[in-house]
């Protein structure tokens, strides 16, 4: 990045904070779309477990739905890891010309 701005050599103008919107923009589209699957499972994993301690009230919900959540997110994210694989090795060609873009725009 040195050899493309130099120290003290950056210029912040209009184009800088309209590249670095749009790229902070897809990275948030990105990071959403990565997490939806395990919050959704454990959406359902919370949902269920309302409806259990409605159900069996003398069951102590809290104690046995903790460790259950875990062990069922890192199931989940573990079903869902060669998916996040192949999704990041798709995005990181649209990482790279965004980072470019926003170095090419503090010159």
């Amino acid at each position: 990045s040195y050899a493309a701005v130099g120290p003290a050599a950056a210029q912040l103008d209009g184009e800088l904070t309209t590249v670095f919107a749009e790229l902070v923009s897809r990275i948030f589209v990105l990071a959403f779309q990565l997490a939806i699957p395990i919050a959704a499972v454990l959406l359902l994993v919370d949902v269920s477990f309302a409806i259990l301690a409605r159900t069996m009230p003398q069951m102590n919900v809290f104690i046995v739905g903790m460790p259950a959540k875990v062990i069922i997110g890192l199931l989940t994210v573990a079903m869902v890891l060669p998916m996040m694989a192949s999704f990041a090795g798709s995005i990181l060609p649209a990482i790279a010309t965004g980072s470019t873009g926003l170095l090419r725009a503090v010159r």
